[in-house]
């Protein structure tokens, strides 16, 4: 996962869930010719629609290479896409989307589905890190802190999470409030 779904969903234009229909290889290049690559278009059904087109089918467009992941006809997953709906029906999908069987997919349909109807809440989320610098001259080196227990207290409500192995922490759902974090 690369940022918290209220922040993917906040920055999309299209969020919606679906399924992967049929898959073509297309090789773009460059306006001078000097550069050019392969990109999947996938026909994606949607099957459920939280934020941007209503449609039941779009084109999601995809690098295919070293540094992006190639896409199979059957998957199922959350898009999120920031392009804008010029007319051609087909968007950008690169590292924003939730594919079905990782650990947060079913996390972020449930928050996708409390965003459209308004309810979502605010997400609070962090990264607790030590660091490693002994001396002023030293450069700056951090280790993540694993299984932190993190307090979050509002003044109706707490919440206690932990740091996963990424020394990472979130919390979403939260009702408008004042929020104090503690360790």
């Amino acid at each position: 996962r690369t940022y918290p779904p209220c922040s993917r969903f906040n920055k999309s234009n299209i969020v919606a869930l679906g399924i992967v229909k049929k898959i073509d290889i297309a090789r773009v290049i460059s306006e001078n010719g000097a550069k050019s690559e392969e990109t999947q278009i996938m026909q994606f059904e949607i099957q459920e629609n939280f934020k941007g087109s209503a449609k039941k089918f779009i084109f999601l467009k995809s690098s295919y290479g070293m540094c992006s992941r190639s896409f199979k006809v059957g998957e199922k997953f959350i898009v999120f896409s920031s392009s804008v709906d010029d007319g051609s029906n087909i968007y950008q999908v690169n590292v924003d989307y939730s594919l079905k069987g990782e650990k947060d997919f079913e996390s972020d349909i449930e928050y996708c589905r409390k965003a459209k109807k308004g309810i979502a809440g605010a997400t609070i989320s962090g990264v607790f890190v030590k660091s490693l610098r002994e001396e002023v001259e030293d450069s700056v080196k951090f280790k993540e802190i694993v299984g932190a227990n993190i307090l979050i207290k509002g003044s109706k409500s707490s919440f206690k999470v932990k740091t996963d192995e990424d020394g990472r922490f979130y919390l979403s759902g939260l009702k408008a409030d004042t929020y104090e974090i503690k360790t």
